[in-house]
């Protein structure tokens, strides 16, 4: 689907788990030298959140990442993207 336009999402009623990172896009198999992504699949058009566990009384800084990779490498589940250090400092951090 990363090369089609988008779809309409399902509809769904109850809390909707989003505790896992989505899969990889299919790129060429990791060397030795580089981490591998995990699963990968088409469907591969997610984002991640961290932030803050508690409410904030004045705005939080936003830092969006978009790993690069060439569609070659990468992913943005790799622990290099990781956002929780700057969640607990106070910044919400979104990667894809």
């Amino acid at each position: 689907m990363r090369w089609r336009a988008p779809r309409e999402a399902a509809t769904w009623r109850e809390v909707r788990r989003a505790d896992t990172f989505g899969k990889a896009c299919i790129q060429r198999p990791a060397s030795s030298a580089e981490a591998d992504p995990g699963p990968r699949s088409e469907d591969c058009l997610y984002l991640n959140v961290w932030s803050p566990n508690a409410a904030s009384p004045v705005p939080l800084s936003v830092m969006v990442w978009i790993h690069g990779g060439a569609l070659a490498i990468g992913s943005g589940s790799a622990p290099l993207d990781d956002g929780t250090a700057l969640a607990r400092r106070r910044t919400i951090v979104r990667t894809s």
